[in-house]
Formats: structure tokens, C-alpha cells, sequence
């Protein structure tokens, strides 16, 4: 959501945002979010904030876990994250992490966790979907 200099001016920000881009979008098949859903990992009233507006509830979301976010389970508790890679990032007993994948309507997405800066993990985790 970002730093506007508070949560109420964050969340009438992200609410704003949200509802102009899916106005000028007209009916999206999904909301990419590219990570910092929050500016407080540990803060659950930020979540709330970002959750709020309707759209979160009727559009599906693939978000990005940004550093803000990690230093919490609180990400993983609130996003689906399909198909996390088992060989990196999964995130620790009390952080969240994980680089992930998923295919909607026959296009494949790659979610890097970058975060974590280690190529050689993110290389061998990318080999991803097994058929």
C-alpha cells in the first residue's frame, strides 16, 4: 500500500487506486500485485486496509511478496500462493517467502521471491511445473 504518511491515507490511496484501474481495465480476469501488499509486516490492520475495497474479494489476486511483507507469516496467511517452489523460499517459522507459479487462461506466471538474491536457487527452482 505504501508510506502516504499513514494507514488511513494508505488505505484511501490503494482504495482509490484500485477503483480507477479496474474502471479503466473493465472486468479483469485478475490483479497482479507486485509486492509491499503492506508497509508493517506484523501490522494485521494494514492487511485489513488492503483487503478492504470489494475488488479484493471479487477479483482473484496474484501478489508479490515484497520486503515488507516477509517478516511475518502474516503473507502467507492471507494470499494463496500456488505451487510454491519446495527447493527455495518457502519462508521460515516466522517469516514468509517462496517463489511460485501458476497458469490462468493458458498463460503461465512466474513469481520470483526476490528477496532473496541467491540465482542459482531461483534457476533450479524455476524448472518448476513437471508434466
Amino acid at each position: 500500500m505504501g508510506a502516504a504518511g499513514g494507514n488511513p491515507d494508505d488505505a484511501t490511496g490503494w482504495n482509490r487506486t484500485l477503483t480507477s484501474a479496474l474502471r479503466t481495465a473493465q472486468d479483469p480476469r485478475l490483479i497482479y500485485s507486485l509486492g509491499d501488499q503492506v508497509n508493517s509486516a506484523n501490522d494485521q490492520g494494514q492487511y485489513e486496509e488492503y483487503l478492504a475495497p470489494e475488488a479484493t474479494t471479487t477479483v482473484p489476486q496474484a501478489t508479490t511478496i515484497g520486503n515488507h511483507d516477509v517478516a511475518s507469516k502474516s503473507y502467507e496467511q492471507h494470499f494463496n500462493r500456488p505451487n510454491v517452489s519446495q527447493d527455495h523460499g518457502e519462508g521460515g517459522a516466522i517469516t514468509s517467502g517462496g517463489d511460485y507459479w501458476f497458469i490462468d487462461s493458458g498463460v503461465l506466471f512466474i513469481n520470483i521471491y526476490s528477496n532473496s538474491h541467491d540465482t542459482e536457487i531461483h534457476r533450479r527452482s524455476r524448472q518448476g511445473p513437471r508434466r
